[in-house]
This record gives structure tokens, sequence and C-alpha cells, in this order.
């Protein structure tokens, strides 16, 4: 079993290729250069959604907020869409079955689920305990790096800040997905 024996690697900023996407004809490119492939979704919700984190692999990151013509319901359609074309990996992907195609659910991977049939008798599963037991990488958790302040405080606060948080994220479930499979 030697995916259970990784060694912790040291903390880099995993999101230093991170693409901020503001401009809706950057996002409309985005998305039209990104058909066929395998992509970890990571939806920023608060209230609403805030954005979405998006990893095609170690250095295709991008964080699409919401602003300007960029809206919820483009980013829920253009997941929608991707859905149909793609491979999606989620973490707790019931949580937004909502913005999915029903048409193509075998295309999709949650890693929550994949965590808890290695492991089914853990008794809480999170994205950062994946990437240590999984992945060896030490990644703090929510409270560690925000407090206990909400979602939309945090981001009005620092979007720079949870924008490579929510990167990084969605780096550990395209990663993750490949050693749950194994």
């Amino acid at each position: 079993l030697s995916r259970f024996e990784i060694k912790p690697q040291a903390n880099q900023d995993m999101a230093e290729n991170l693409q901020v996407i503001t401009d809706f004809a950057e996002a409309e490119q985005w998305f039209a250069d990104h058909t066929d492939q395998k992509i970890a979704v990571y939806p920023l919700m608060g209230q609403s959604m805030l954005g979405v984190a998006l990893a095609t692999g170690e250095d295709k990151l991008c964080f699409i907020g919401v602003e300007g013509f960029i809206t919820e319901s483009y980013l829920k359609d253009k997941i929608f869409e991707l859905s149909k074309k793609n491979e999606l990996i989620f973490f707790d992907i019931k949580k937004y079955y909502g913005m999915l195609s029903t048409d193509a659910v075998n295309r999709y991977f949650d890693v929550l689920i994949g965590a808890y049939l290695l492991n089914p008798l853990k008794n809480d599963y999170d994205i950062e305990a994946v990437a240590s037991e999984h992945l060896g990488m030490m990644i703090p958790g929510w409270q560690e790096v925000f407090g206990k302040e909400a979602v939309d405080a945090v981001y009005a606060k620092d979007a720079d800040k949870i924008r490579k948080y929510c990167a990084t994220l969605a780096l550990v479930l395209c990663k993750a997905k490949e050693i749950l499979e194994e």
C-alpha cells in the first residue's frame, strides 16, 4: 500500500500560477479553451456563489469571480456546459448537483466519496485531510487561515488571499483524483 507511505512535502505557494479572470471576454475564452479535459471545480460559496476556482493541472489554475458581467447565473451555466463535455472533479458533489448535467454523471468524480471508500472508518473528511493523507501536502484549514468570519466578509476584505486558497484546494482535488483512483 505505497499510497499510504507519502512523506509530507514542504508548503509552497501552489497557487503561484493562478490566473484571476475578471473580464467577461477572458472568461468566455477560458471556457472555450477547456473542453474535453479533466477539470477540478471548487465553487466559492457564501450567501451566494462568489466565484469558482478551476484547475486543469499543476500550472493551469484560474479563479473566475462574480463581478461585472460575470454573474452567479453565468458561472452556473458555464459549469453546466462544462459538465456536458468534461470530466469534472468536486469535493462533496451533492452540494452542486443543481449546476450539473444529469446526462453525464459517469464523468464526475467526488474526492470526498473517494476518500471515504479508502478509509470508511474515519469520522471526518475535508480537503485538507485528503491533501495530508493522500498527497503528503500540508494545507491549513479555513479557520486557520480566515478565522470564524463569514465567507462573504473574508472575500470582501481580502479577495486575493481567498482566491489563492480556493485555487490551492482546486489543485488538491485535481491531484487527489489521480491518487484515489489507483
